[in-house]
This record gives structure tokens, sequence and C-alpha cells, in this order.
């Protein structure tokens, strides 16, 4: 009873597996706003073919372009022991805290906690932290950014 029950658990998986391994080898058509743009289907994901129309591509505003984001701009160092960080934020006044985390998710450096003022740089020393990856992290009351960032001496 017990191998029949697998044999049939094994059939069913098989028979899935081919099923699905057929519907990703096929191309549909799709229409996008009444425009014709071959979808191809692959066990990487979806591509989009759409050099032959470019009007499904959404235009984005000039306006969203120039808005200030509250995110990290720059981070830097010229000798992987001082490092800098720029901001940007779009109000400032306002409380952040700037933190270093290694890639275990532990803190290893709280770089600044405060109130904000406009366009400064956070410097930092990391002589005591060893090579390794790293993630700065800029926290605010609405807002989160992270730059990832190498130390190797």
């Amino acid at each position: 009873m017990k191998h029949t029950l697998l044999i049939l658990l094994l059939a069913l998986s098989i028979s899935i597996a081919l099923s699905a391994k057929e519907s990703n080898k096929s191309v549909n058509k799709v229409n996008l706003q009444n425009n014709s743009t071959l979808v191809n289907s692959s066990p990487h994901g979806t591509n989009i073919d759409s050099k032959y129309n470019k009007s499904i591509v959404p235009k984005v505003e000039q306006e969203a372009d120039s808005t200030i984001k509250n995110e990290i701009v720059s981070l830097y160092s010229r000798d992987q022991i001082d490092f800098n960080v720029r901001i940007s934020l779009s109000e400032y006044n306002i409380r952040i805290k700037l933190l270093v985390f290694n890639m275990l998710g532990n803190l290893v450096k709280e770089v600044f906690i405060g109130v904000a003022t406009e366009g400064p740089e956070y410097p930092f020393d990391a002589s005591n932290l060893p090579n390794g990856l790293y993630l700065c992290i800029l926290e605010g009351p609405n807002f989160r950014d992270a730059e990832k960032f190498t130390i190797s001496r």
C-alpha cells in the first residue's frame, strides 16, 4: 500500500513538472494598451520584446527626476580608513541616524545620530573595522536608505 502511494505521488510530480516545462516554452502575444508585443516566458522570468513598439514604455515627467530624495548620495574614502558619507534630504532639521552594519547584521559603527543640517558630509573612522562588506544605513522619521561598501586594505 505504501509503495503504491509513493509511485502515484512520483507519477503525479513528474506529470506536473513536464506540463510546467511545456508551458514555459510557449510564446504568447499580449496586447498592452492596444499595442501588440511579444512576451517570451522562460524559466528565468518573462522578457517583453518592445524593440518594435516604443510607445508601451511609460514616459517619466521631468519633475519626478528633479525631486530631492532622502538618500545616501555617496560614500567614499581615499585611504580605506577615513570614510565620508554624503546625504541628500528632502527636508532638513529632522532627526536622522547614520549607522554601519556588517554583513551579519551587527551594528559596528554609529556614524551620526541627531538633527541633520543642510549639505553635510559625515566622516567616520573605519581603522578598527576588518576588511569586508558593510552596509551604511540612513534612517529618518519615515524613510530608510542603504549603501553597500567594501573595506579592503
